[in-house]
């Protein structure tokens, strides 16, 4: 053979022996065995994979019950910040705890006003004392002939001003002048429904 065609022939194999090597990928190595546990791979934890954020629903307490759309306004606002099930439930549970206190202070400082109230009616020298008895008696009568329908009594026993001192004055005054004007009967009831206006105001005329 040609010594030129030889050594065209020595570099045509030694330049594929080169692209051959270019080309074929490094072997592997295979990761001892135990030295990333079983088949588990770096970088993976062994807790259970938490649910999407999105992905729960939440009940409230049966000692706090919410309405339904204070519920879902609330989980709705717990999803975007991305908490869990269990994460929005302890914040709702915290909230209750807060409602719970700040409610119940505030029931205690209404209960002493109205202990207040009723102290200071009841040492009043005019409505209370020995006179008690007849305020109450007075005050129902004009809030039978003045409110015959109960809604201004039922407001005020709902909020508790049933016993605040100025609004029993007030009433008391108001049954004590229908009764002196004959407007109302021992009873409450209308004295002289049945009379015109102008012979209930000026009788003798």
């Amino acid at each position: 053979m040609p010594e030129d065609v030889g050594s065209i022939a020595e570099e045509t194999i030694e330049n594929q022996t080169e692209s051959i090597a270019d080309t074929e990928p490094a072997a592997q190595e295979q990761p001892e065995a135990g030295a990333e546990g079983d088949g588990q791979k770096a970088g993976e934890s062994n807790e259970p994979e938490q649910k999407p954020a999105d992905d729960w629903t939440l009940e409230a307490p049966e000692d706090f019950p919410l309405p339904e759309d204070n519920l879902k306004s609330f989980s709705e606002a717990a999803k975007k910040l991305g908490l869990t099930r269990e994460q929005a439930a302890g914040m709702l549970n915290w909230h209750r705890e807060f409602h719970n206190a700040v409610t119940g202070e505030a029931q205690q400082a209404w209960d002493t006003i109205l202990s207040q109230w009723e102290k200071e009616i009841a040492q009043d020298r005019e409505f209370g004392g020995a006179n008690l008895k007849a305020t109450v008696a007075d005050a129902r009568k004009a809030l039978k002939y003045l409110d015959p329908d109960g809604s201004l009594r039922g407001m005020l026993k709902e909020t508790g001003y049933d016993r605040n001192p100025a609004v029993i004055r007030v009433v008391t005054r108001a049954g004590r002048a229908l009764a002196e004007h004959d407007f109302i009967a021992q009873n409450g009831e209308g004295k002289a429904a049945g009379v015109p206006l102008h012979e209930r105001m000026y009788p003798n005329m």
